[in-house]
């Protein structure tokens, strides 16, 4: 389901596992969907307030999560969890 969202105030990076690509995003900004690769959320010093756009249908699952359970350490050495709450 494509969700977009919208950086209402703090900082965000986006990293991506399989090359370590990061996208870093500012209050203000667009934040575009991340489909089809595990990826983690690195915030700054300030909390991150998003708005969140899901266009999907109701019966549709908001994401997939293909290895529930794992964890990930992105380029800086801190691992991503993975695990569903």
């Amino acid at each position: 389901m494509p969700s977009p969202a919208y950086l209402i105030s703090g900082e965000l990076t986006l990293e991506r596992k399989k090359d370590g690509k990061k996208q870093h995003f500012t209050a203000g900004q667009a934040v575009p969907e991340t489909v089809d690769t595990l990826h983690r959320g690195i915030t700054g010093d300030e909390p991150v307030v998003l708005i969140m756009f899901y266009a999907g249908g109701a019966d549709e699952p908001l994401t997939q999560y293909p290895c529930l359970g794992r964890a990930f350490r992105g380029s800086d050495g801190i691992a991503g969890d993975l695990t569903l709450k």
